[in-house]
């Protein structure tokens, strides 16, 4: 075996294990499942041609070959380390390939990046925007570096997916203000009377939205499905009703507002995906200290 197909993400796993002894507590370290950690174990094992772990009730406990293995990735881990710590900042280059939800790139990211780039000038990004599933096959296909999805939006991940929480967005129900004056304000007509925005004909967000504080939910009249965040905006913007939307872009909105105020948002976890076998690299691992 070569050392340039050596998955060093793999010899991580192999270090946190050893020390662990417990499948369950590595996996958790490194924010993987039990059974990404398990298989990426079985596939070092298979490609090195070596125990690396023998059982004794539920420890793992490293073979001779494994801490071998170590004691060579830990020398190398120092070395590496030394090497990032006098290297100044300034003077890393690179490009970033990075997926991002719409929404979260309009209202949160955009503020990290411009931080980020006060740091490292040189470190560019190459930012695509789409729906979170497009954005996970992806990172499968190594088409990213990393993404950030919407936890909500997402059934299943993958388990060839390093998955970490990133960031928390609050949403809340909101309308122009001169649809509130106009439509809510006088309390004739009931909120679900209202015309609503919704995402997709599920209703997710809105019925989570009435969950939280406690409303009874039914479809109304009148509804518009729309599934890009701009557009909703502008949809309530121009008067067409309501919708859920990011506190973030409420309040860059000088013609928005919630509609309740007292009301509680729904809070939405973006997370941070990477594919399994991805090494980062030196711009990357630079990104995600700085997140």
């Amino acid at each position: 075996m070569k050392l340039n197909n050596i998955d060093f993400n793999k010899l991580k796993y192999l270090s946190v294990l050893a020390e662990e002894q417990s499948l369950k507590k590595a996996s958790e370290l490194v924010g993987v499942t039990n059974s990404a950690m398990h298989q990426s174990i079985k596939k070092l094992e298979k490609e090195i041609g070596d125990t690396l772990f023998f059982r004794s009730g539920n420890a793992y406990i490293a073979t001779d070959a494994c801490k071998q293995i170590l004691s060579f990735y830990h020398e190398f881990e120092i070395h590496f380390n030394n090497y990032l710590e006098n290297k100044e900042d300034g003077d890393i280059s690179g490009i970033i390939k990075v997926g991002l939800p719409i929404n979260f790139s309009k209202t949160v990211f955009n503020k990290v990046l411009q931080n980020f780039f006060d740091h490292h000038p040189h470190i560019s990004f190459h930012v695509k925007t789409g729906k979170s599933q497009d954005l996970c096959n992806r990172v499968l296909e190594f088409d990213l570096d990393l993404a950030f999805i919407d936890e909500r939006s997402i059934q299943k991940l993958s388990d060839k997916l390093h998955v970490t929480n990133s960031f928390k967005e609050e949403l809340q129900l909101s309308c122009s203000k001169d649809f509130f004056n106009s439509h809510l304000r006088s309390k004739k007509l009931s909120l679900s009377d209202q015309p609503h925005i919704a995402y997709s004909e599920s209703f997710g967000l809105l019925k989570s939205w009435y969950e939280k504080n406690r409303l009874k939910f039914k479809a109304p009249e009148t509804i518009h499905i729309v599934d890009n965040l701009e557009t909703i905006k502008q949809y309530v913007s121009d008067g067409f009703g309501v919708a859920v939307l990011p506190m973030n872009a409420i309040n860059q909105n000088s013609s928005l507002r919630v509609v309740k105020k007292d009301s509680r948002g729904v809070v939405n976890n973006i997370l941070m995906i990477q594919n399994l076998d991805y090494i980062p690299s030196v711009p990357v691992k630079k990104l995600l200290e700085f997140i």
